[in-house]
């Protein structure tokens, strides 16, 4: 068993094989004593909150203009025009606004910064020249290196000396249950190291735990309906590849832990 900095204990088995719905054994039985003083809090429920005399509300968004919008060519010559980040992928770097981003629908990746977080440029690079597009690809290249992005997560990690900036991009071309990809980067605009994950839906995504110093990917399935898996691993690349299992009501998931190498 493991017990993390706030003194939940996880059980032996993690992630929990158990059906969906199924209540966290953490919540089922909460530590006495729950530490918040070593991270930041995000309370979206009373689960950390033993007493209060406040009372939840909830606001409407309120829209003050677009600061982020389709511009150039390659944002507008699909059928729908779109600059989003989608899944993930705005980070302050070095002072700098920085931006990864879905140019034109399901069309390419591209890359922006700011210096105010207002004003955005769409610097010349020298991936295609002219252009602020971080990756090339063939639109007669249906193979599963074809950068068509589907849903896309750059995730910056200061601390890798083996890449700062990771990418994960699915491409939509490859059907509903087809590999994602995975890349570094030094300087967010060169990637390497493509390796192709295990099948992912779409609106899957992968991100950094830092409360068990994990990689996560987080994974759109379809094991009940429209389902969400959870694999964790030490290293974003060699973690890649995983294993489906089965429970045994006869639900599959992706969710087996393999052994990885212990460096991040």
């Amino acid at each position: 068993m493991e017990k993390l900095y706030n003194n939940i204990v996880l059980p032996d088995v993690w992630p929990p094989r158990e059906p969906c719905g199924s209540v966290p054994p953490y919540i089922k039985n909460p530590p006495e004593v729950i530490r918040l003083d070593e991270h930041s809090q995000l309370f979206v429920d009373d689960f950390f909150i033993e007493s209060t005399n406040l009372t939840s509300c909830f606001h409407e968004a309120e829209k003050k203009g677009r600061v982020f919008y389709p511009e150039t060519k390659w944002e507008k010559d699909e059928s729908l025009p779109v600059a989003t980040p989608k899944s993930g992928g705005v980070w302050k770097v070095d002072g700098k606004y920085k931006v990864w981003y879905e140019a034109g629908w399901v069309n390419q990746m591209a890359y922006a910064e700011s210096e105010d977080g207002i004003h955005f440029i769409r610097p010349k690079l020298d991936i295609e020249r002219g252009t602020n597009k971080i990756l090339t690809y063939d639109k007669d290249a249906k193979d599963e290196k074809y950068f068509r992005p589907d849903s896309t997560t750059v995730f910056y990690d200061p601390k890798d000396t083996d890449g700062k900036y990771k990418l994960f991009i699915r491409n939509v071309d490859l059907g509903l249950h087809a590999p994602a990809i995975v890349a570094l980067s030094d300087d967010g605009i060169h990637f390497r190291d493509f390796t192709l994950t295990s099948p992912v839906g779409d609106r899957s995504t992968m991100f950094y735990n830092p409360f068990r110093k994990k990689w996560v990917y987080s994974i759109r399935d379809y094991w009940q309906g429209r389902s969400r898996s959870y694999r964790e691993c030490d290293n974003l690349i060699t973690g890649a590849k995983w294993e489906r299992m089965r429970l045994s009501n006869g639900w599959q998931q992706t969710m087996m832990t393999l052994p990885t190498p212990t460096s991040a």
